[in-house]
């Protein structure tokens, strides 16, 4: 018995779907640029100022496509890393009663931006104090910025630079 019977049937339908498949698309290719033209002269500019003002669109939802994950993202990882008592809490809520949390905010925020431009080449940052002076809010408050700045990964591409801060918060809370 022959093992290849049918195969040149095989092979001739397969090129007919495909020829027919080409002409469906070529159709829709040319159905869209007749389309594009009507929507250009309708709009009295050329075809390709048209298809650049569609490209500009499209660029334009990509982005706030983006925004809107890392928005989500950021949410998710704000839910994830700060529990809900410190949620809230960022620079700008802290309210310094005295001059050491004045410096310890001034510092926080310090820290914070210079890690955020890669300058802080391992600095660790550590607060110290009696309870009830702010270390929590501030050290929240700083993984707060990095992750709303950088997402949890960041652009650094070091998931455990941003793992480590927010490893060293929950020391804070055992």
């Amino acid at each position: 018995m022959n093992t290849f019977v049918g195969t040149s049937d095989w092979r001739a339908d397969n090129n007919r779907i495909r020829s027919a498949r080409t002409l469906e698309l070529s159709r829709e290719r040319d159905a869209w640029r007749e389309e594009q033209a009507r929507l250009a002269e309708a709009q009295g500019i050329t075809v390709d100022e048209l298809q650049e003002r569609l490209r500009e669109e499209r660029r334009a939802q990509e982005k706030e496509a983006a925004s809107r994950q890392h928005q989500a993202e950021v949410r998710k990882a704000l839910e994830h890393f700060i529990p809900l008592r410190f949620r809230e809490e960022s620079f700008e809520t802290f309210k310094p009663r005295t001059k050491q949390q004045e410096t310890g905010l001034e510092q926080a925020v310090a820290w914070t931006e210079r890690f955020l431009a890669g300058e802080h080449s391992g600095e660790g940052m550590i607060l110290s104090g009696a309870v009830g002076l702010g270390k929590t809010h501030l050290a929240y408050s700083c993984v707060r910025r990095i992750i709303e700045e950088k997402g949890l990964y960041g652009t650094m591409g070091n998931r455990f630079t941003h793992c480590a801060v927010v490893s060293a918060v929950g020391l804070l809370l055992e």
